[in-house]
């Protein structure tokens, strides 16, 4: 492994992409969830590598290794070609049922016992600079941090001294909150820190994922908004290059993804058209996960 000239903060950033318990929508997706598109442009995916771009120049870095963990259960994000994959290295669990905490043991052999990574649920967007999570979970003198919402709820983010980790075994299941934390804490010092404002918004689910891009897409303070306007108002409507939607169809606060077809008439409410799923003529679909048996499926609650 190449290392830098000195230690810093951090030496990498792990993604956690797998799943434990899969939803309707990552079942009807056919595709890792951080290849799910946030706007015309650009996915998931495309704003970690922003974020790590800005926290690598933060750190003075010409480039910050990022790694993204999956298991056997979902499928690798699409990197040929994208801009920013440089350093960027997917990889999947050793055995099949390893754990979070096993999975982390094992992406750590290559580190020395006082390095530090940074460790983030994939699939969310983050409201705050990575360099600020990072900051706020180096303050605290530990071995691992966890990273909470102000009610204590966890963020998806946490600072893990590479040495910690190993005092957990080697081979086997091992669950990272129930088993490994509080073996951990018998000879390490764990603890958390809090912020005050949201970090980041998770995209698990079928509500998830269209809530956050609500939040995304809503108008930004301080813009001129309209005081007469309906609330009905359309937020937001992402057509993947690839989805079939004809032009009487209706689209609101929706997403219709590659492969998925919404025919003449149709309309489509707070929900998601997955790959194969079809919106039939005249077809009304509201709050629902599309899926390719052609029937919505409703999503997971």
């Amino acid at each position: 492994m190449i290392r830098p000239p000195d230690r810093q903060p951090i030496q990498a950033i792990l993604l956690l992409a797998g799943l434990v318990r899969p939803t309707d929508l990552s079942q009807k997706l056919r595709r890792s969830v951080l290849d799910l598109p946030v706007d015309a442009e650009r996915t998931l995916l495309d704003f970690w590598l922003t974020h790590r771009q800005r926290l690598a120049e933060a750190l003075n870095w010409p480039s910050l290794p990022l790694r993204i963990l999956v298991n056997h259960r979902v499928m690798m994000p699409n990197l040929p070609g994208r801009p920013g994959v440089s350093n960027v290295h997917v990889e999947q669990d050793k055995a099949e049922y390893r754990g979070t905490a096993g999975a982390l043991r094992d992406l750590v052999e290559g580190y020395e016992d006082d390095d530090h990574v940074l460790v983030a649920t994939a699939g969310q967007v983050l409201r705050q600079p990575l360099e600020a999570v990072l900051r706020m979970l180096a303050s605290r003198e530990s071995d691992i941090c966890l990273g909470c919402h102000q009610d204590g709820t966890p963020a998806g983010f946490m600072r893990i001294r590479c040495g910690s980790i190993r005092r957990i075994p080697a081979v086997g299941y091992i669950d990272f909150k129930e088993q490994a934390l509080p073996r951990i804490a018998k000879q390490c010092r764990v603890t958390t820190a809090r912020s005050a404002e949201p970090l980041a918004m998770p995209v698990r689910t079928r509500e998830d994922y269209l809530r956050m891009l609500f939040i995304h897409h809503r108008p930004r303070e301080g813009e001129l908004q309209n005081p007469f306007a309906e609330r009905w108002r359309r937020s937001f409507r992402i057509v993947e290059p690839g989805g079939q939607v004809a032009a009487s169809a209706r689209i609101h606060n929706s997403v219709v993804l590659s492969g998925g077809v919404v025919a003449e008439e149709g309309t489509v409410v707070d929900s998601v058209v997955c790959p194969g799923g079809t919106v039939r003529r005249g077809e009304t679909i509201v709050g629902e996960v599309v899926g390719a048996s052609g029937r919505p499926a409703r999503s997971h609650r």
